[in-house]
């Protein structure tokens, strides 16, 4: 495969995102993308179409290279790189500027920063236009096959809370002959400042679940390596990895101390950290869906670090039936959504893996594409 060697400068224009008029900021229009996230919305936009960028500065990301959304706003958090279409492929420059790890050039002052004084020099060894094209295509196809899984499951979550409230919160289950309770005239009772079924009552959450606290592991690594495979779970995310378990079972697991309202699903081996609170239950879609609408600001009890406890969360009310079977049926219902949930994230994370393997190998030539090939025909390397 026949490399150019060029300046980066060469075959890109670089300029600073910029800043929006505060006062123009609003709920409504176009997203303002900072590099790390979208952080409103403004009436403006400077670009029709996805940019790359490069995050120039800020807490963490630094030297990232991403795409900006279409239609956005990009501040000056990010410089921006408009290429030569005669020499460069964008999707293929994002790839491969982002597989440079671009953090090494960070100017070591009091904030990480990156300035497109650092990265007019740069030098840069990429393929003829249509090999980057071709790449570029390849790639895009396991990003669409993620991107329509993500799809899926944000389809599906939004129908287990859509159903969660309709019962939970309406009281619009169904009654004995299938007709919505509430709407079709079901006996409602006061409870307090709460209207409820007749034969429901106001319960304590742990008449319905199991609490503990998540411990340290003995051994951590940073990633995955030959025996350190079990993620350690965090308060919002995976922390690291292990060589051992704690738990090798459905459980929720939320933050304990530091970051609160994460409520994370977990169906195998795993070792929740000591920052963590841990829940059992056979109502796991129901509490999943409770927990999400909790106001955790309110349990707080840390001065200087947010912290919560086990009987916090033991001690919160909500109206629950006296008999159970409503429950055992939300459950038998959402567990065939939920297996298909973890099914299709279980295939991300490995086309993910697949896809960050593969391209450095495509990138460098040791793989050669052929002239068609979709995701599909890695199928086996997936099982």
């Amino acid at each position: 495969m026949e490399f150019k060697e060029y300046k980066l400068n060469n075959v890109a224009e670089m300029k600073y995102g910029k800043m929006p008029e505060k006062h123009r900021i609003s709920d409504n229009g176009f997203p303002i993308y900072t590099g790390y996230k979208v952080s409103g919305y403004y009436p403006e936009y400077m670009f029709d179409e996805e940019q790359v960028i490069i995050v120039a500065r800020g807490v963490g990301g630094t030297g990232d290279v991403k795409l900006s959304p279409p239609k956005s706003y990009i501040t000056n958090l990010s410089i921006i790189l408009e290429f030569d279409k005669q020499v460069c492929d964008k999707h293929f420059m994002q790839l491969y500027l982002d597989s440079l790890k671009l953090r090494y050039l960070d100017s070591g002052s009091a904030q990480s920063q990156i300035t497109i004084n650092h990265l007019k020099n740069l030098k840069i060894k990429i393929p003829l236009l249509e090999r980057q094209k071709k790449i570029s295509m390849f790639i895009k196809n396991f990003d669409n096959k993620i991107l329509v899984n993500n799809n899926v499951i944000a389809n599906l979550e939004d129908l287990s809370r859509t159903l969660f409230k309709r019962w939970f919160v309406d009281f619009e289950f169904p009654d004995e002959e299938g007709n919505p309770y509430k709407s079709s005239g079901g006996v409602m009772k006061q409870e307090g400042d709460s209207s409820i079924p007749i034969d429901w009552d106001i319960k304590s959450l742990e008449t319905i679940m199991e609490i503990t606290s998540g411990k340290r592991p003995k051994s951590k690594k940073d990633t995955k390596e030959e025996n350190y495979t079990i993620p350690i779970i965090g308060a919002s995310k995976t922390m690291g990895y292990t060589d051992s378990y704690l738990f090798d079972s459905r459980i929720l697991v939320m933050g304990r101390v530091g970051t609160h309202g994460v409520i994370q699903r977990y169906i195998t081996k795993c070792w929740p950290s000591d920052n963590t609170l841990v829940i059992h239950s056979k109502y796991y879609n129901f509490l999943y869906e409770f927990l999400n609408t909790v106001d955790y600001k309110s349990l707080n009890r840390g001065s200087t670090q947010p912290l919560i406890t086990q009987n916090d969360i033991k001690n919160l009310k909500l109206p629950l039936p006296n008999n159970f079977e409503k429950m055992d049926r939300y459950e038998h219902e959402l567990n065939p959504l939920l297996n298909m949930i973890f099914s299709l994230k279980i295939e991300n994370n490995k086309l993910s893996k697949l896809r960050d393997t593969l391209l450095p190998k495509i990138m460098s030539g040791e793989i050669e594409l052929p002239d068609e090939l979709e995701v599909d025909e890695h199928a086996e390397l997936l099982q």
